[in-house]
């Protein structure tokens, strides 16, 4: 038999040194990962800060235009109203022949035209207006706050008066 040249304690000693040393570079290992994955954790975090902020940038863009947006929605509420809103029409129009200087003579509807989304409303409008009235006038129906259609327009006119008599047949729109 040989002798060995430790000692029983020594080798203990040694067996235990390498299982704390074992132990160690486990647990470094483990605190390795466990670093790796708060890293991971963090920049996801990071990135999902990052679209939430642009969320929110967005999101105040947005409410910077709600103004506008709600003034642009009244526009286009009061061009394309919910009911036919004759008396309004018809206000509108006096008001511009006045404006205008022309003398508004008959506002007549006709019957209404269903389609889609939407209802047609005929118009037929007649007015005496000079030159200048009769432009602005027609300019205000292609532009102004209702959505109108100028289906068609006469006029005539004798060198005895100085107007032009005119008739405009016209569309306005609503919805129900």
């Amino acid at each position: 038999m040989t002798k060995s040249n430790y000692s029983r304690e020594e080798m203990l000693a040694i067996v235990l040194g390498a299982a704390a040393i074992i132990l160690m570079v486990f647990l470094l290992y483990n605190q390795f990962n466990a670093i790796k994955d708060g890293y991971a954790a963090i920049a996801r975090e990071r990135a999902f800060l990052n679209q939430t902020q642009a969320s929110y940038q967005g999101l105040k863009q947005l409410e910077s235009q709600a103004e506008k947006m709600q003034e642009r929605l009244n526009e286009l509420n009061k061009a394309l109203p919910e009911n036919p809103a004759e008396d309004l029409l018809i206000n509108d129009i006096s008001n511009i022949a006045n404006a205008t200087g022309s003398d508004l003579r008959q506002v007549q509807f006709a019957e209404r035209v269903p389609q889609e989304k939407y209802m047609e409303m005929p118009v037929t409008i007649a007015l005496t207006a000079d030159y200048h009235g009769m432009i602005d006038l027609l300019d205000y129906m292609q532009n102004g706050p209702r959505a109108l259609r100028i289906e068609e327009f006469t006029m005539s006119g004798d060198q005895t008066s100085p107007g032009i008599r005119a008739n405009i047949m016209t569309t306005a729109f609503y919805t129900e």
